[in-house]
């Protein structure tokens, strides 16, 4: 019932459909672009490293100020990350783009809990983070799909792209709502 658990499980379910399904497709997208072999796992292996830097990062952020703000910052290196991806011509655009994504990804999973503590308090903790998971997992589930078949519909994931940009522009939308104590 409370306005702050939406405001946290809507825009987490979909950031978690749009990354999965831009992790997934990360490969094919290379190959559409021309890179292939052992180009896209490199991209996807450093985007997991950065993910760590990132974990750290958003760790040490969030425990400076508020939680909101490190989850926009995290939504938002994210865009930056995609974007270049969407755009990239040489592979080192690619490669710069999957370390950026995966460094703005790394902080996904934990600033869910600590915006989640913040709003709820200690107490009501994992209450609240089981009830987001039957919300989150339906959405969750549909990035990749979506994805492949607009892919398989128009031969590119351009517009699959597209619309994760605009989850993540809407994801920040919300989470900038959310009250906290």
């Amino acid at each position: 019932r409370s306005p702050n658990f939406w405001l946290i499980a809507l825009p987490f379910a979909l950031v978690f459909s749009a990354l999965s399904a831009i992790l997934v497709h990360l490969a094919p997208h290379a190959a559409d672009l021309g890179f292939s072999g052992y180009q896209p796992g490199w991209v996807l292996s450093a985007g997991a490293g950065a993910g760590v830097l990132g974990k750290v990062f958003f760790g040490w952020l969030v425990d400076r100020g508020d939680p909101r703000f490190a989850v926009i910052v995290s939504f938002a290196i994210q865009i930056v990350g995609l974007a270049f991806i969407m755009n990239a011509s040489a592979y080192a655009a690619l490669l710069a783009g999957g370390i950026v994504f995966g460094f703005g990804m790394g902080g996904v999973v934990p600033l869910q809990g600590a915006l989640s503590g913040k709003a709820f308090g200690r107490f009501s903790f994992g209450s609240v983070m089981g009830l987001m998971r039957p919300v989150q997992v339906p959405m969750h589930a549909l990035g990749i799909p979506l994805a492949a078949w607009i892919h398989d519909t128009t031969g590119s994931f351009d517009l699959a792209f597209w619309i994760f940009l605009g989850i993540y522009a809407v994801s920040c939308a919300l989470i900038a709502g959310l009250r906290t104590p």
